[in-house]
Order: C-alpha cells, then sequence, then structure tokens
C-alpha cells in the first residue's frame, strides 16, 4: 500500500515529476487528508524560497515545477529553432509555427520566438501582413555565408564608393536618399539600393541577409510583375518563395 505524502513530501515529489511537473490537484490527491489544508501555504512558501515555480495554468490545471525545470521562454526558444531548422526551405509561417508549439510550452510562445531571433537563430521575414520564418543555418548554406561574413564587419571593397565599409552607418544616408526621391516611400528597390552602393549584387545580398538576421531591416518579396528586368535580376531569391524579394526597409526609417 502506498503511503499517503506528508506535507514535508511536496518538495521532493515536484523535484522527482521533473519536466512534468505536478498539479495542484495531483498533489491534493497525494496528500493525507488532514495536510490537505496546508497545501496552498506549504506551495506559496515553496515558491517565495525559489525552490519551485508556478502556478502555470493549463486548461482547468495549475503546474508546477522544481526550479529550472519545465516550460519556459528559453526552452521555447529551443523548440521553435528546431522547428524552423527542420523546414528547411520550406518556410513556416507565425500562425503555421504558432499551432506546431503545443502544450505548456505555447504559454511560452511570444517569449520564445522573441528570444530565437534576439539570437540569431532564425530569421523573421515579412511578406505583406504575414510573417515567415528562415533558420539561420538555412540562409547560411543557401547565401554561402562564412563565419567571417556573420560575425565581422564587412571588409572594405573597391567597388564601394567613399572608401568605407559596408554597414548599415554606410547605407542609412544612400537609403534616405533613395526614399527621399521617390517620395517618401519606406522602401527602397535593392536594385537601386546596389546601384547608388557601387557594390556586387552578391556583396549586397549577403549583407542584407546578415542585417535581416540581426533585425536592423526586412526585406520584402514583390507584389507586382510590372518590374523592370534588372530589377528582378537584383532581386533575392529564398527557397519557398515564389516571388523574389525586391525590397528592403530599416528598421528605424519606417
Amino acid at each position: 500500500m502506498i503511503m499517503a505524502w506528508a506535507i514535508d513530501d511536496i518538495l521532493p515529489g515536484i523535484v522527482n515529476a521533473r519536466d512534468a511537473g505536478l498539479t495542484r490537484v495531483q498533489m491534493k490527491k497525494k496528500l493525507a487528508k488532514e495536510d490537505r489544508g496546508k497545501l496552498p501555504g506549504a506551495l506559496k512558501s515553496l515558491i517565495d524560497a525559489k525552490e519551485i515555480r508556478g502556478p502555470i495554468k493549463h486548461g482547468p490545471s495549475q503546474y508546477y515545477f522544481a526550479s529550472g525545470r519545465g516550460p519556459s521562454a528559453e526552452v521555447t526558444r529551443v523548440i521553435i529553432s528546431k522547428l524552423v531548422r527542420d523546414s528547411g526551405t520550406k518556410l513556416l509561417s507565425l500562425p503555421a509555427l504558432t499551432k506546431k508549439v503545443t502544450g505548456l510550452n505555447g504559454h511560452f510562445f511570444a517569449d520564445g520566438i522573441r528570444l530565437a531571433i534576439a539570437s540569431k537563430k532564425i530569421i523573421q521575414l515579412s511578406c505583406g501582413a504575414s510573417k515567415y520564418h528562415l533558420h539561420c543555418d538555412v540562409a547560411q548554406d543557401y547565401f554561402a555565408l562564412s563565419k567571417a561574413t556573420q560575425d565581422d564587419p564587412p571588409r572594405p571593397s573597391a567597388k564601394q564608393p567613399f572608401g568605407s565599409e559596408l554597414t548599415m552607418q554606410a547605407i542609412r544616408p544612400v537609403f534616405r536618399r533613395l526614399k527621399a526621391e521617390q517620395g517618401g516611400l519606406g522602401t527602397v528597390d535593392i536594385y537601386d539600393l546596389m546601384k547608388a552602393l557601387g557594390v556586387s549584387k552578391d556583396t549586397l545580398h549577403q549583407f542584407l541577409v546578415k542585417e535581416a538576421k540581426a533585425g536592423h531591416l526586412t526585406i520584402h518579396p514583390t507584389t507586382t510583375v510590372q518590374l523592370r528586368p534588372e530589377v528582378i535580376d537584383a532581386a533575392i531569391r529564398i527557397p519557398g518563395f515564389a516571388e523574389p524579394f525586391v525590397t528592403v526597409a530599416l528598421k528605424d526609417e519606417l
């Protein structure tokens, strides 16, 4: 016969449950009848002492976990990064990704995806009002980005005017000039930016992908077929998207 828990058995029980945690109802059923009324106070004391975390509500249940165990924003970040990586060139939309992060981890989805983007594990791409996600490893394979390209400032290129490195600081005034010339429209053609900077298409593509991954800018697909051939030729093509990405917008210039 299994003995009923005493109040001191709550912490070891939650610890032994590991990442599955225990619900308040489960603990109450395990406790001896005379100790069940002490459960709320015992849980509060353990939370205040940072021995456990909770409650995390899921459906009608309230879950408790040992500190460092159970679902969290960091755990959800890892799950999201793996889902995006495993999808390869089949880009996952925000709603599709949300549906795949289920159970208790779903409560941490917003923070998890924010961390995945901030840690540069995934890139968030905009297509109109929709958001899609590409893993940095897939982007690296597709755009042949070296580690130096990702982590270090680009080296000066002989093709670049004004003799400076291709950086956000260098392209910002050029972007602003092009934006003003077209009447203040928030996005600029990648082709026009490439010509104004005097850099090669591959150099600019690698830079834009790197900075999109860092969250400094966004790239956008075409919404019309009536584009000049040179604009289409200068566009970034991403697996899983039929339309090429033809425009760029700086996050702090919108």
